[in-house]
């Protein structure tokens, strides 16, 4: 078996540092996707946890909100189901301080 030239080692080495950065440039996006999808399904096990224990809740950006009961906003009646199911009224409402919206989390 001949021995390799330092020029074929250099291009070997070349080669295999390429191909070492795309390796840890995909493991980091397949991290971050990982990441993204433990973070969906706290989320999920949240909302299932809250729905099994006949709690209504809404998420407001980042927030979820327990909703205690229902309300007149801007003069217009809303029951719990009615906040539960609209999170642009439930924005409004924790915007104004509302207390049919308790932080859970």
């Amino acid at each position: 078996m001949a021995e390799k030239t330092t020029e074929q080692l250099e291009k070997e080495l070349a080669a295999l540092q390429k191909e070492n950065k795309s390796l840890k440039e995909a493991d980091a996006a397949k991290a971050k996707e990982l990441k993204e999808a433990a973070a969906v399904v706290a989320d999920l096990k949240e909302q299932l946890a809250a729905k099994s224990a006949g709690v209504l809740t809404v998420k407001v950006g980042k927030v979820t909100y327990k909703v205690v009961g229902g309300g007149f906003h801007k003069g217009t009646p809303y029951t719990k189901n009615e906040i539960a199911a609209d999170p642009k009224i439930a924005k409004e409402l924790v915007e104004k301080g509302s207390g049919l919206l308790i932080k859970i989390k």
